[in-house]
């Protein structure tokens, strides 16, 4: 059983049957690739997410149409996901990449952000009445050495996922925003994907 299911419960039977497939991981890894329609960041911001790039954690390009693909790779032994996510833009290849893993005190799944990580979040798992997936970042901890600070809220970054089947198109849609609550939207990406 993977985390996900854990997370989910008996809700997990509510997600569309190809969602099912993807997050039961009847493969250890999974291959996805498709094209994002937008992403976006502010300006401003830019020389900041350009440093984020170090740790594979967001980054300062923008714009439409971008190739994308992402890689997830199940561990069973640690019951964790290994998640690289490559979007193609600019001539660069850019990722933002975590590790999922479950936690067995909490009974969530924790989320490490890039690599090396330098912060992780816990998540609320939630499906949608189209048998999607909301995926929404809760509290969250700076990883400094072996030591965790608690990020206070107003510093928080709130990560929003929807991810859906959609039968008409035959694909997964995404949509990932960032948020904080002084400065709004940091980054936000949403487009489509199919499986390998």
């Amino acid at each position: 059983m993977t985390m996900y299911e854990q997370v989910l419960g008996e809700h997990f039977e509510r997600l569309h049957k190809r969602m099912q497939q993807r997050y039961r991981f009847n493969e250890a890894i999974f291959i996805g690739k498709g094209k994002m329609d937008m992403i976006e960041n502010k300006w401003w911001l830019r020389p900041f997410l350009y440093l984020a790039t170090k740790r594979r954690l967001m980054f300062p390009e923008h714009g439409k149409n971008i190739p994308f693909e992402v890689k997830n790779t199940l561990n069973i032994e640690k019951n964790e996901v290994y998640w690289e996510r490559k979007f193609f833009i600019g001539g660069k290849v850019r990722f933002f990449d975590a590790n999922m893993r479950w936690n067995e005190q909490t009974r969530e799944v924790d989320d490490f952000l890039g690599y090396p990580s330098p912060l992780y979040s816990s998540l609320c798992f939630q499906v949608q009445p189209c048998g999607g997936l909301k995926i929404v970042s809760g509290r969250q901890k700076l990883l400094i050495g072996k030591h965790e600070l608690e990020i206070p809220s107003f510093f928080q970054v709130k990560a929003e996922v929807y991810e859906q089947f959609d039968e008409k198109i035959g694909r997964f849609r995404i949509k990932v925003k960032v948020m904080n609550r002084l400065i709004g939207t940091l980054f936000t990406y949403e487009g489509t994907f199919i499986d390998e």
